[in-house]
């Protein structure tokens, strides 16, 4: 794992993959149950998955994540590795780590332990015996399966080497992505960054277009790698990144084909939001749950998880129903499941995508204006008849607690979704005007103009012009609205956009720079036809007309002068 040696070599990589054990199709541990080996509130414990109840629950803090082997579990406690009985959870041996040392990670296949720290990769066998010790500059976290060891190191390269003797079969390096993770698990060894590689003959190739590989479209507010960053020391605990990640499974590929990932779904896992998406970045399901989720992991067909209050449930990866499996008792830090090969119970459907996403928008947790902000954009990226979209959308456009951000994404959503019969579902909320006395104040009338002008809804043109000759109509609402009126054009706009231009015509606040004016003028030279534009011809040469407003006239009138050229 040094700076010099072969590189992507074919035999000696098809050496290694023949050596390699057939892969567990059911749980690594010995007792053959699902179970879920949980950290909460000064309590460690496994949880049947099956029985719906602890398998075991000791007094315990462990300071990392528990690691999965066949009679064993292990989990960093303090300055030692220490294991522990699957199905008991009494300690069997400690294993010291190397003072001042960064653990990056540990796993495991079979009983034998492997962990990397401080440079070195180091194997245990059933005992906690050192079995072999490797060297090599910025190791990252490993990981073990059918009798293989993999060590991502230097960003740049994946190291295969002989899980009982240390010795390394071959290396291979990735010639245009980083070596951000490694995994191994029942589909099989990927690793990769933004995308994902599978470990076949293929990887030799070292390149994206030669190997088993797949780069998804992730939603914006994602974490932009596919799997835990093998190189920071906060993954080798739980942690915040167990709460923000991406859940996928790959799918079996034939020979000669890209990869695929399982029903064609990752799952974005963002602390307490689920949301489902295909290969092109299409919502297929959303969720929002009442608490944060501690811990999740994908096997098979079902999501298991674990929330910050330890409430134990799985979501079906395909449909995103809910099954609620029962409680840790406490509040949970963390949890590793073992899982594989189950299948998710029948459970509660999500709400539909519309309705999800809409949900996700209006929560009023203030930790999470990206995840909204892209829920708002989502929906109108919807396929044509969602059900209850428009009036998703119109909730969150008059959300009143939604972040200006998240109602203008709202807003051009609505704008580029909303059929011609559902205009007067936009009606209630420009009539909605400021009132001192009850306490009411219009919500996303800018972005309810938007949405007025997209089929030219000429009876909205009233409801419009109040808004515009209410006092209180910010001036960002004014310069929305005056678009909406110009590009409805109807003439009977003319006298309202006018007025509003006389009144402010000598203001000396008009100057300000955030002003409304070009827009106003430009709604005037537009559904006025040539009366507006002697209007504005008067209102620009007139001396006691305040700056912002007469370069705002001369302006709109240049427009109109090049288009006529």
């Amino acid at each position: 794992m040094g700076l010099s040696a072969p590189d992507n070599d074919p035999v000696a990589l098809r050496r290694a993959l023949s050596a390699a054990r057939k892969p567990l199709a059911g749980p690594k541990n010995a007792t053959g149950k699902p179970l879920v080996f949980y950290v909460a509130a000064g309590k460690i414990g496994a949880f049947d998955l099956g029985a719906r109840k602890d398998l075991w629950s000791l007094d315990g803090t462990p300071d990392g994540r528990f690691v999965v082997g066949h009679k064993l579990v292990v989990a960093r406690e303090k300055t030692d590795l220490v294991a522990r009985d699957v199905s008991t959870g009494r300690p069997a041996w400690r294993h010291p780590l190397p003072p001042k040392a960064k653990l990056t990670g540990v796993a495991a296949d079979g009983d034998r332990f492997f962990y990397v720290a401080g440079g070195e990769a180091v194997a245990l066998d059933e005992n906690g015996n050192v079995l072999w010790r490797e060297h090599g500059a910025d190791l990252g976290a490993p990981a073990a399966a059918q009798g293989l060891v993999f060590v991502p190191h230097l960003h740049q390269w994946l190291s295969l080497l002989d899980g009982q003797t240390g010795k390394p079969y071959t290396r291979l390096r990735c010639l245009e992505e980083k070596v951000s993770f490694v995994r191994a698990g029942e589909d099989g060894v990927v690793y990769g960054s933004r995308g994902a590689f599978f470990l076949d003959e293929k990887a030799a190739q070292g390149s994206r277009h030669g190997a088993t590989y797949h780069r998804p479209e992730l939603p914006e507010f994602a974490k932009p790698i596919l799997g835990q960053d093998a190189y920071l020391a906060s993954g080798s605990g739980y942690s915040a990144l167990d709460r923000s990640r991406v859940l996928w499974r790959a799918q079996p590929t034939p020979p000669g084909k890209q990869l695929s990932f399982a029903n064609d779904t990752m799952v974005v896992l963002h602390f307490r939001y689920f949301v489902a998406v295909d290969g092109g970045g299409a919502v297929k399901w959303a969720l929002r749950e009442a608490r944060d989720v501690a811990a999740a992991e994908q096997h098979g067909n079902a999501i298991v998880f674990v929330t910050t209050g330890g409430e134990i449930a799985s979501l079906d990866v395909e449909t995103g129903a809910r099954a609620s499996l029962g409680s840790v008792g406490k509040r949970a830090a963390g949890a590793t499941i073992d899982a594989a090969g189950w299948k998710a119970p029948e459970g509660e459907p999500p709400l539909p995508v519309p309705q999800a996403l809409a949900q996700i928008v209006r929560d009023r947790d203030v930790r999470f204006a990206a995840v909204k902000k892209w829920a708002a954009m989502a929906l109108g990226a919807l396929p044509e008849g969602a059900n209850g979209l428009t009036a998703a959308l119109i909730d969150a456009v008059r959300d009143p607690q939604a972040p200006p951000d998240v109602v203008a994404a709202a807003g051009k959503s609505l704008a580029k979704r909303i059929q011609p019969n559902e205009v007067s579902l936009l009606a209630p909320g420009l009539s909605v005007h400021t009132d001192f006395l009850t306490g009411t104040k219009p919500r996303g009338i800018g972005a309810l103009a938007g949405a007025a002008a997209t089929h030219k809804s000429v009876s909205l043109v009233p409801l419009l012009v109040e808004q515009l000759e209410d006092p209180a109509t910010t001036d960002a609402d004014l310069a929305a609205i005056a678009k909406a009126l110009a590009d409805i054009g109807d003439h009977t706009a003319f006298g309202p956009l006018a007025n509003l231009l006389i009144i402010h015509r000598a203001d000396p606040g008009a100057n300000l720079e955030s002003g409304p004016w070009n827009a106003v003028a430009e709604a005037v030279r537009d559904v006025g036809g040539a009366e507006g534009r002697a209007f504005l011809a008067h209102v620009a040469a007139d001396p006691r007309t305040a700056a912002a407003i007469g370069s705002a006239a001369r302006s709109a009138l240049a427009v109109e002068a090049g288009k006529a050229k």
